[in-house]
């Protein structure tokens, strides 16, 4: 079975994970190639896993398998999987993702804040809106939102 661990970037995608990992042990893998963000952490740290197979075989699998994702819902994705859909301001998320792209020169910000407002991908992340709307819309009776805000309000059940 596959966890859809679904977020827009910035929304707190790597909290979850490790949170996951730190009080149930639960490992996750990413849809990319790199997990660029648990060489940065640690792996053990973040949960991290290799992907151990196809899609198809992980959904057939008796497993759980948690997967990050930032993508919007495509065609990886069926309708009876299950999803976490991790959800934040729109505005928080682009103004963090900005400042975070614009480390090295701060005078990028603004340009990589309009780039990211403006941006109209109908494939991989996408805009804010058309990401969140696509893990939202239609349906999945398997789908958990979380809100940002609650998560680091009170991260401990």
């Amino acid at each position: 079975m596959i966890v859809w661990l679904a977020s827009f970037p910035r929304s707190g995608n790597t909290f979850l994970r490790i949170l996951l990992n730190r009080l149930y042990g639960v490992r996750s893998s990413v849809v990319y190639d790199v997990d660029g963000v648990a060489a940065r952490l640690g792996q053990e740290f973040v949960g991290f896993e290799n992907r151990p197979a196809s899609y198809d075989e992980m959904r057939s699998s008796s497993a759980i398998h948690f997967v990050k994702t930032h993508r919007q819902r495509d065609s990886d994705v069926d309708a009876g999987d299950r999803a976490i859909c991790l959800m934040r301001d729109g505005r928080d998320c682009l103004v963090s993702w900005a400042r975070m792209q614009s480390e090295t020169d701060p005078d990028l910000y603004e340009t990589k804040l309009r780039e990211m407002i403006d941006r109209t991908d109908p494939i991989g992340t996408g805009s804010w809106g058309a990401n969140v709307l696509s893990w939202l819309m239609p349906e999945m009776p398997n789908r958990v939102v979380v809100h940002y805000g609650e998560l680091v309000a009170i991260p401990k059940p």
